[in-house]
């Protein structure tokens, strides 16, 4: 599966993990964990909003991530 472009939620074991656009993998890059899609997706968000990136930008939709059952 190639995530390295556009917002992405998966499995990864018994979580789900959301990532955003240029993600390479765990170690280098911000991803988000929870329970639920909803909650992977808020954890992304947490740790990406006060990044200089993500500062001036809209804060993406969750309906704009793609899930991967």
């Amino acid at each position: 599966m190639d995530v390295s472009h556009g917002f992405h939620i998966f499995r990864d074991g018994n979580m789900w993990c959301a990532v955003g656009p240029h993600f390479r993998n765990i170690q280098e890059d911000r991803a988000g964990f929870g329970e639920t899609q909803a909650l992977a997706y808020r954890a992304w968000w947490r740790d990406n909003e006060k990044d200089l990136f993500w500062r001036d930008k809209t804060k993406p939709e969750f309906e704009q991530f793609t899930v991967h059952q």
